[in-house]
């Protein structure tokens, strides 16, 4: 622990990122047009997936069906909305820009990396943990297997190249 209260002035705390350090930027303004990219790819994303959607209830069962099994020309759109690599190549590049100011400023990269996989951590934790409880009242309430694993595709996203293990 040393290490840290070196590298950040031997003063606890001061290693942390204050509110306004919390884009990841030291004192440079944010690149609003790739945050607006990153959005709109990103939405594009959770939309799509919205639109795949298409659940059904019958024998009291819940069943999702596959739209594109059922839209055919739905197959061909979805080659034109490959937002995927635009989120991608635009994220990669802001976080070059990132590390590019933080090492100008003599940040180690070890502290970069740690501080960024924290703020995805976090989040991610906290899902994991709200999902693994509904699993768990569920199946504690007398819910169905069948409709839990379906709840959990659904919540999961229509992940095309999981699909088949469906």
């Amino acid at each position: 622990m040393a290490s840290w209260f070196t590298h950040h002035g031997g003063r606890p705390g001061a290693g942390w990122p204050s509110r306004a350090d919390a884009g990841g930027s030291r004192g440079v303004a944010r690149n609003r047009y790739l945050d607006l990219l990153r959005v709109l790819a990103i939405s594009g994303v959770v939309y799509g997936h919205w639109l795949l959607i298409n659940l059904r209830y019958s024998g009291g069962r819940f069943a999702n069906l596959d739209t594109l099994d059922y839209v055919a020309w739905g197959r061909n759109v979805t080659w034109a909305f490959q937002v995927m690599p635009v989120f991608f190549l635009v994220g990669g590049y802001a976080n070059a820009l990132s590390w590019r100011e933080h090492d100008a400023h003599g940040e180690r990269w070890k502290w970069w990396i740690q501080r960024r996989a924290m703020r995805l951590w976090w989040p991610t934790a906290a899902y994991l943990g709200v999902n693994a409880a509904v699993i768990a009242a569920s199946d504690a309430a007398g819910v169905a297997p069948a409709n839990i694993a379906l709840v959990g595709q659904l919540v999961t996203g229509s992940c095309g190249s999981c699909r088949s293990t469906w």
